[in-house]
């Protein structure tokens, strides 16, 4: 997921997973829409309109409950992510970002955890705030230590 700021300039935000609600700002008044997705693998996308969406959240308590859990962890990973990001060198950030994309994203598969999508470098290194020779300085290092395999675009944590 992408936002866009008054330049036209993208920054990658999130990835959007199976399930997910997107956008969650603005979900309820959504006066302006300031978000653009692009899908990295075969996607199926439902729209609904706003005063459907109130609809659902006023008349059911387990998806209001639900909707409420995921952006409460949506509130606290950005934070989370901000806080680490904020004070640290480049190559402490690429590996800040990539616990964070172990922690949300990767699903165990054998005695690995893939990350389900493709990340390249480039926006790795947007989501780290560094250039993606530093995000690729960062993967090949962890390669060496035998904590990442970087395979297709795929990253997969030992």
């Amino acid at each position: 997921m992408f936002s866009m700021n008054l330049e036209g300039d993208m920054t990658s935000v999130s990835y959007i997973v199976p399930q997910m609600v997107f956008p969650l700002r603005g979900i309820l008044q959504g006066r302006k829409y300031c978000y653009n997705a692009v899908a990295m693998c075969t996607s199926e996308v439902y729209i609904l309109p706003i005063k459907e969406m109130g609809k659902i959240i006023v008349h059911h308590y387990a998806f209001t409950m639900a909707f409420m859990r995921r952006m409460e962890h949506h509130l606290h990973r950005s934070e989370k992510l901000l806080e680490k990001t904020t004070c640290s060198s480049a190559a402490q950030r690429v590996r800040q970002v990539l616990d964070y994309l172990n922690e949300d994203y990767a699903q165990t598969h054998g005695t690995v955890k893939k990350v389900p999508f493709k990340i390249f470098l480039k926006d790795l290194a947007v989501l780290s705030a560094t250039t993606s020779e530093t995000a690729g300085s960062v993967i090949k290092a962890m390669k060496e230590e035998k904590k990442v395999l970087y395979n297709n675009k795929i990253i997969s944590f030992i």
